[in-house]
């Protein structure tokens, strides 16, 4: 965000805030590349009980957001606090809502829970409840250019996050030998070339009533024609599983980058990198949690380290995983103790994305 110049840009618990004009907060759809969604804070208040929550809904007047012939969904999270049940509390929510409609003008909204032209968010902390306008809709991680889920999918702001974090310049080779669907190695292109991740897809603000078909249109026609592309360094993508392999080729495809990077067929433990300098290796192998024993796979990362050490002196290597005995198993191969870490989530699963320099 700060790269992107938004103001007043603050880190909280579960998110970060900003202060936005309404281009800004189309921006932020567009342009944000580990955002999940973007949220508009409509009203908040401290609540010890649901009827607290129903009252601190009905205080604000919907039909500034939406009209009775509009749907809604609410999303809610709670935790710490005297409202206990998430479901209940979106329901309270919604009736608060539908209730003021029929009070003022004799009808109430539909609810819509896969397709609302007005998405909520409910988020309740340690009986702080706060009521926001979801502007994206369905998550920010979902660009457009993934043709179909491989097994445990990277998702996309992860990947793009995994890229940030390995500090890999965008002017050097990125190696991934567990390609995937080749999360890494888009991501990792659209932040070289400065292609907006939400430049293909939709967004919920573009269902409210003030919304401005004009100022968003102009947006991203500028973000799309851009400044000239930069050329791509070689961007290498690999796996064992020539079905995988397909998978990825057209996922880079989609993504407009198919005259750029081609993947291909290969055994990580056959490594091969590209001539000239060295750049950096980031992968994310299998890790046991969703597609094999942990066990099984520890001669495999053991290996995979040998072949690194044997072939990539100089290079930078960024390996994501959660287990922390596959990664030792790597180290061991690699022959190295020396490492940082940067811990995240995939999904619900604590992962550590672990950095060496083997220069």
């Amino acid at each position: 965000m700060k790269e992107l110049e938004f103001q007043e840009v603050e880190i909280r618990s579960g998110g970060v805030a900003f202060k936005a004009s309404r281009s800004d907060l189309y921006r932020a759809n567009l342009c944000l590349r580990t955002a999940i969604r973007v949220l508009l804070p409509l009203v908040d208040a401290v609540v010890a009980s649901s009827d607290d929550l129903y009252e601190m809904v009905g205080s604000f007047d919907w039909t500034r957001i939406m009209t009775p012939d509009q749907t809604l969904a609410v999303d809610a999270n709670v935790r710490d606090s005297a409202i206990t049940h998430s479901q209940y509390a979106a329901r309270r929510v919604k009736d608060a809502i539908c209730d003021q409609f029929v009070r003022k003008v004799g009808r109430r909204p539909s609810v819509n829970p896969q397709q609302p032209s007005v998405a909520l968010n409910l988020h309740v902390s340690r009986n702080r409840a706060v009521v926001s306008l979801d502007s994206s809709g369905s998550s920010l991680h979902k660009r457009g250019y993934r043709v179909a889920q491989p097994a445990a999918p990277l998702a996309e702001s992860l990947a793009s996050a995994l890229v940030a974090a390995s500090g890999w310049p965008g002017t050097l080779p990125l190696v991934d030998p567990f390609c995937g669907s080749g999360t890494i190695g888009i991501e990792g292109a659209f932040r070289v070339l400065g292609i907006p991740p939400g430049l293909t897809r939709s967004f919920a603000f573009q269902g409210w009533r003030e919304y401005r078909a004009d100022v968003f249109s102009a947006m991203r026609e500028k973000l799309r024609s851009g400044n000239p592309r930069p050329e791509l360094p070689p961007i290498l993508l690999s796996d064992w599983d020539d079905g995988v392999v397909k998978l990825a080729a057209s996922c880079v495809r989609a993504a407009g980058l198919g005259h750029r990077i081609k993947p291909f067929q290969a055994d990580a433990r056959e490594l091969a990198l590209p001539s000239g300098p060295p750049g950096w290796i980031l992968t994310n192998p299998p890790f046991g949690e969703r597609i094999g024993e942990a066990k099984s796979l520890r001669n495999l990362y053991r290996q995979l380290g040998e072949r690194i050490a044997a072939v990539a002196t100089g290079w930078r290597v960024g390996l994501f995983t959660s287990d922390a005995s596959l990664a030792a198993s790597f180290g061991q191969g690699l022959g190295l103790a020396s490492h940082d870490r940067v811990a995240f989530f995939h999904g619900s699963l604590a992962c550590v994305l672990w950095r060496y320099s083997l220069a």
